[in-house]
């Protein structure tokens, strides 16, 4: 808060920079909130359908693996098939699901294929470079702001008026030479 006896006698550079602070601060929660979601950006749908196509051959497979086949010609005796040899539920689950892919992989590829694409309408995916860039981009910008914000806050310390700094204020910010800050 600043040390200011009444704001009306204020000058009007001080009331600037106040104002420019709250909108500099305005502007670092907002880019942050945007680094936020591009950090959490799904992966594209291409890249999630390839990994799709992996996870169904992979359950397909372990699957029938898993009825352990080599029992039924066993020469001492037939066990039959059964689908957790262990009797753990998880494991039957995961054989029963196996199985059903086995038999019919279009069908349930499709099924979640569209699932996943009406979720990429929703939220498109970003590629790994693209997210990567993006997040650079953002850095820049909050980088830049969080200069400009300094600059104001180190010109309202030219006049006199203390105003806290941000918790979260970068270091590289706060160690800044004033020659490296924007003009105030």
């Amino acid at each position: 808060m600043p040390t200011m006896k009444k704001a009306a006698n204020t000058p009007a550079s001080v009331n600037d920079l106040l104002s420019s602070i709250d909108t500099f601060r305005d502007q670092i929660g907002a880019l942050r909130a945007d680094r936020t979601q591009i950090e959490a950006a799904p992966r594209p749908l291409a890249d999630v359908l390839d990994d799709l196509d992996d996870h169904l051959d992979h359950l397909a497979t372990e699957a029938i693996d898993g009825l352990s086949l080599h029992h039924l010609r066993d020469r001492r005796g037939t066990f039959g098939l059964k689908l957790s040899q262990s009797g753990h539920a998880e494991i039957a689950v995961a054989n029963l699901l196996g199985l059903v892919v086995a038999t019919n992989r279009a069908a349930v590829r499709d099924l979640i294929a569209n699932q996943l694409s009406d979720l990429e309408q929703s939220r498109p995916g970003l590629s790994d470079e693209d997210r990567l860039a993006r997040l650079a981009e953002l850095d820049g910008e909050i980088l830049r702001t969080e200069m400009a914000e300094e600059a104001a806050l180190r010109a309202l310390e030219r006049l006199g008026v203390q105003i806290g700094r941000r918790a979260d204020l970068s270091p590289v910010v706060a160690l800044a030479a004033d020659q490296a800050l924007p003009v105030q």
